[in-house]
């Protein structure tokens, strides 16, 4: 709630005469008692509104429930919201990690790549899938990689296993490449033709049955089909204009 909120709500319900007890938090309580972590000036208001809305009049406002409310606000930006809205929750790489412990590569780093083609991924997989700790790695409809929970087919480049499981399996999570990055197949494209992503569009085509197929319609009417098998080589074939 900010002053002005505060003062509208006192001037329209009270007298200016009437007595009252108050208690006044701002962002320099957050900031002074978060001294020793981390936090943005808008995450000590995320604090202040969350003591305003969830204050318990028989506990009051004190240092221990702006602490609690620091730690979940801190929590969050490492992980993410706890629940999502309307069952999609939108993640970033960091938050994936933190939140749900993904299987490292051989070298220490993320991902390690499972394919279902190999007999012992295919053991894993189809067990972190029964336990939904199952994620699949490919691009989405708009040919942008994208990591999203459960087991999917089509679109498809690799499987990543979790440590954790998915909190609810009507969940829909999703890790979105950084939108300014465009998908290997399409960097691939790029470098071929000489061309930029924004000077292709998305196009409906037909799908071979093997691996990930692209369709895209250039600015100038070439059309292009990008084929991704299991192991991520992309494959191109372009039309002229």
């Amino acid at each position: 709630m900010k002053i002005s909120q505060l003062i509208e709500h006192l001037q329209q319900g009270y007298s200016p005469d009437a007595v009252v007890a108050y208690d006044l938090w701002t962002v320099d309580d957050v900031m002074h008692e978060a001294d020793d972590v981390e936090i943005t000036v808008a995450q000590a208001e995320e604090v202040l509104g969350r003591m305003q809305r969830h204050k318990d009049c028989t506990i009051g406002l004190n240092w221990d429930v702006l602490n609690y409310h620091v730690s979940e606000v801190l929590r969050e930006a490492d992980t993410g919201p706890p629940y999502p809205e309307d069952n999609v929750l939108t993640l970033t790489d960091d938050q994936f990690i933190a939140r749900y412990k993904p299987e490292e590569n051989e070298q220490g780093g993320y991902y390690r790549q499972r394919d279902w083609t190999v007999p012992e991924d295919q053991v894993e997989i189809e067990k972190a899938t029964a336990e939904h700790r199952i994620w699949t790695a490919g691009d989405d409809d708009d040919g942008n990689f994208c990591i999203s929970s459960g087991w999917h087919f089509v679109n498809r480049l690799y499987y990543i296993i979790t440590e954790l499981p998915l909190e609810n399996p009507d969940w829909i999570v999703q890790v979105p490449s950084d939108e300014d990055e465009p998908p290997d197949h399409m960097q691939k494209l790029m470098l071929e033709t000489d061309t930029q992503a924004d000077e292709w569009e998305s196009m409906d085509g037909p799908q071979t049955g093997v691996g990930s197929v692209f369709w895209y319609r250039h600015d100038d009417g070439r059309t292009a089909c990008v084929v991704v098998d299991d192991q991520g080589e992309s494959t191109i074939w372009v039309t002229r204009a």
